[in-house]
């Protein structure tokens, strides 16, 4: 075997350090601030973002959460994009069925820039579902304080009417965060419970906290007899949240709105009527 060391690249003197060019794509890659997997060997340090596959994407399997680390980007632009695009993927296939492609796909930009942002579809799964559940229990809170604005704090009726109504409100504003909710529940195997935890601290709890502070409220104030407030919290909100499915009922997305809101004021009355039954002190 010929041992004499290969010639410097054309244009360089024995001892310089070749440019990113000269190094070719692999080496330029790992200048660029892209995400790279954890240090599983030197080479794989220098290769940037790595690829989706098929491995990736395939239907069941959740991708390593560890897969590719993930820059910190600011929020908005193309990654505020991809967020609303993974709602909607999610909400409509399930967690096992979207793709990484179809996510980009809908957000218009590449499966790389996917990537680059959330690192693996476990992790951009857990982001989006958090991010929604708080943005969607920041709403619940807002209804909340607009439907309290000029009520009788005092008047049972018109506080758990008021919740009620909230409830129903946040869940007709919010198709897409709900429709992925019902794929969790449907899905419940394929998450790790850290994500479902995370999920239900940033949304479910805090919505049903804030339903257990009125509550209270009304029973320091004696108008109301409570004997466990987390739990008749949950009570109060089946019963105002009865939904009715079918293209007959009023409260149909199909129907028209002044018939759904008629709909609406009559299952939170109704609710309401039955949740203080027994518990009405006055």
């Amino acid at each position: 075997m010929d041992a004499r060391a290969e010639p410097p690249p054309p244009g360089l003197r024995p001892g310089d350090e070749p440019s990113a060019a000269a190094r070719g794509p692999r080496a330029d890659l790992a200048t660029t601030g892209g995400p790279s997997r954890p240090d599983p060997g030197a080479d794989a340090a220098a290769t940037g973002p790595v690829a989706p596959t098929d491995d990736d994407d395939a239907a069941g399997d959740a991708p390593s959460p560890d897969a590719v680390a993930p820059r910190t980007p600011p929020r908005g632009g193309k990654r505020r994009d991809l967020v609303v695009a993974a709602r909607r993927v999610f909400g409509r296939d399930g967690y096992a069925r979207a793709s990484i492609d179809a996510i980009a796909a809908e957000a218009a930009v590449s499966t790389r820039t996917l990537y680059n942002h959330f690192g693996s579809k476990e992790r951009l799964f857990a982001e989006v579902l958090t991010e929604s559940a708080t943005e969607v229990s920041d709403g619940f809170a807002a209804l909340v304080a607009e439907g309290l604005e000029g009520v009788d704090r005092d008047d049972p009726v018109a506080v758990l009417g008021a919740l009620g109504h909230a409830m129903r409100g946040h869940r007709g504003r919010n198709p897409e965060h709900f429709a992925m909710v019902r794929q969790i529940n449907a899905e419940a195997g394929h998450f790790p419970e850290d994500v479902i935890e995370a999920w239900q601290e940033a949304g479910p709890r805090r919505v049903q906290r804030r339903i257990a502070e009125e509550l209270e409220r009304l029973a320091g104030a004696g108008r109301l007899a409570l004997e466990d407030p987390a739990l008749e919290a949950l009570q109060l909100t089946a019963l105002v949240g009865l939904r009715r499915e079918g293209a007959a009922y009023a409260g149909s997305p199909d129907a028209p709105a002044e018939a759904r809101r008629a709909e609406d004021a009559a299952i939170v009355a109704a609710g309401v009527r039955t949740f203080l039954h027994g518990r009405a002190t006055r």
